[in-house]
Parts: structure tokens; sequence; C-alpha cells
């Protein structure tokens, strides 16, 4: 049986993906990369607390967290490690709009097209860690 806690955490998660496909439906690109790092960030505290039975550490760095939860082995040499970096420096940098004007962090209709579809990869992988 899930543990009640771990299940709102990805429920959370999940929901959040779902808004990083609306944003990224209406062309809020940007959003759907902090969205995604959202709902990536939610699962991977929802294994946290389905493996420990504690309260997740209140962090956002996605590789971090991975490690805290006791998956970075696994995702160590996937190509997912890359985008989860990326997806932590863009949670920052969305939340300050003096960055927003740096062109070495837009984020355009392909990007994230890719950061969308990661993290549906990485969701779905995660659901299967809490059976």
């Amino acid at each position: 049986m899930v543990n009640k806690k771990a299940k709102v955490w990805l429920e959370m998660g999940i929901e959040d993906l779902e808004v990083a496909e609306l944003t990224f439906n209406s062309a809020r690109y940007m959003h759907t990369a902090f969205m995604c790092q959202q709902a990536i960030e939610k699962a991977v505290k929802a294994i946290y607390v389905f493996n420990f039975n504690k309260v997740p550490p209140r962090k956002h760095d996605l590789l971090s967290l991975f490690k805290d939860a006791g998956l970075y082995s696994e995702i160590k040499r996937s190509q997912w490690k890359p985008i989860l970096a990326k997806l932590s420096s863009l949670y920052i940098l969305a939340r300050y709009p003096d960055d927003l004007e740096r062109n070495d962090i837009k984020v355009n209709k392909d990007n994230a097209k890719e950061l969308l579809s990661t993290t549906k990869e990485v969701i779905a992988w995660l659901k299967t860690k809490m059976k």
C-alpha cells in the first residue's frame, strides 16, 4: 500500500505536468520549463516519502533530490541528467525577472518540447518506483 502522503506528492506532480502541457500549448515556454521542474520535484519527493516515510527536504535542485531519494545512481549515466540540471537552473531563473532577458536561458518551442517530453518519461519512471 502506497503511503498516503507519498501519493499526494505524486498527484501534485502529475497535476503540475498537466499544467506544463497547458502552458506548452499556449506557447508559454518558460512556464512550461518551470512546471516541468515542479512536476519532477514533487514526484521525486513522493519517492522520498515512499522510501523513508519522512518529510522530504525543502530544496529544489533535482539532482540533489534524486540523491536524497536514493535514485541518483539510476540516473547518473542516463540522458536525463543534463535535462534535470537544466530544469533546476531554469527553476531559479524563472523566478527572477532580470534573468529572463538573458539570451542564453531563453526557452523556445523546441527546447520546451524536449523538456516536456523528458519530464513525461521521468514521471512515468518514478511512478514505477512506488509499487
